[in-house]
């Protein structure tokens, strides 16, 4: 999905969360994408917040700013990117 994304050179970062390496060496050439590593998870709620801590924490993003979180449901299945959610930093979760 962050190749599909990239595509279209959008003019923010697109940062592609995943736990293989092998994953985030082959997204390293996609435009704009920055792979970060993170452990396999088991919930898009889990990831959502993983995302949230790391780019707070790099000072990639800061709290009020905006985020699209694509993910698939259910997690770790190859091609189910099935979710987009338009998420603000530091806000609450529903």
């Amino acid at each position: 999905m962050p190749r599909l994304l990239a595509h279209y050179r959008p003019p923010v970062p697109i940062y592609a969360f995943c736990s293989s390496d092998t994953v985030a060496r082959q997204l390293s050439i996609a435009y704009g994408v920055i792979p970060i590593l993170l452990p396999s998870m088991t919930s898009t709620d889990q990831m959502l917040h993983e995302m949230e801590r790391l780019l707070v924490e790099t000072g990639r993003a800061k709290p009020g700013d905006n985020v699209v979180f694509v993910a698939g449901q259910p997690v770790g299945l190859r091609g189910s990117t099935n979710m987009l959610t338009l998420h603000r930093v530091g806000g609450t979760r529903g």
